[in-house]
């Protein structure tokens, strides 16, 4: 297994599927781009397993569902992008807990709340 992998990168390419749950056990990533691809399915809670990740874009993907509140505890979170996907519904507050975050995409037409 790739215990020690940082940088996990499908970008634009035609992997499909949800987000496996192998990739919780990747403890040391710090940076998932899965944009631009058709993985589907939901952000899972277990997200927040990945406490080193820096990245995570998600965009111009077939996700769906909500944001979950379980992002906020991702602390050296720096970029974070949701744009361009079918995730609707409430922004959760615990967002402004992210005090690293310097790029924020989500899709703003499809949620609401305040940030």
């Amino acid at each position: 297994m790739l215990r020690n992998l940082k940088s996990l990168n499908f970008l634009a390419t035609s992997i499909s599927g949800t987000i496996p749950t192998t990739l919780f056990s990747l403890k040391h990533v710090e940076q998932v781009i899965l944009a631009s691809t058709q993985i589907s399915g939901t952000v899972p809670k277990e997200i927040s397993m990945l406490n080193t990740m820096q990245e995570l874009l998600l965009g111009g993907t077939l996700i769906s569902g909500t944001i979950p509140s379980e992002i906020s505890m991702l602390r050296n979170l720096q970029q974070l992008s949701l744009q361009h996907t079918q995730i609707s519904g409430t922004i959760p507050q615990e967002l402004s807990m992210l005090s690293m975050v310097n790029i924020l995409r989500i899709p703003l037409t499809k949620s609401t709340g305040t940030i």
